[in-house]
């Protein structure tokens, strides 16, 4: 009996630390989005100093580029916001467009010698190079996947 009580403490100990289904979709879909944009971003070709792209757990994309006079592009955009998503180009580089709701998309510069920017965009476009096409198109998947998640 004792040991019966003991796993059954178990289980529910355990349980609290199982994730959902659905986490287990976002954080799928979040890693592949993430390593693919590792593989075939073409940020350094355009002279960028650096580039970050996140998608937090909380359901939010920042992407963050730095040029070699450190002028910041930075993007802020709600996940639920996310309508389509395209690729223009070819299997050698093109852009991935992410597009969102009107005006969802937060955009702002920093040291940018003509003034900075603080307006409100509908997309996002984050060049990339050497993909294939079943890349682009679980990358396609992936974000549907993520807000087909809910989070």
């Amino acid at each position: 009996m004792a040991f019966t009580l003991n796993l059954k403490i178990l289980f529910f100990l355990l349980y609290g630390f199982v994730p959902k289904q659905e986490e287990l979709t976002f954080t799928a879909a979040k890693s592949r989005i993430l390593a693919q944009y590792k593989t075939y971003n073409a940020e350094k070709d355009f002279g960028a100093k650096t580039t970050s792209f996140e998608i937090s757990d909380n359901g939010f994309i920042r992407y963050r580029r730095t040029a070699p006079d450190n002028k910041s592009e930075y993007y802020s955009v709600k996940l639920d916001k996310f309508k389509d998503a395209s690729y223009l180009g070819d299997e050698k580089a093109g852009w991935l467009l992410l597009e969102f709701t009107d005006e969802a998309v937060i955009y702002q510069t920093y040291n940018d010698k003509t003034g900075n920017v603080d307006e409100m965009l509908t997309e996002i476009k984050i060049p990339l190079k050497n993909i294939d096409v079943n890349d682009i198109n679980s990358l396609y998947d992936a974000m549907k996947a993520l807000k087909q998640s809910g989070i």
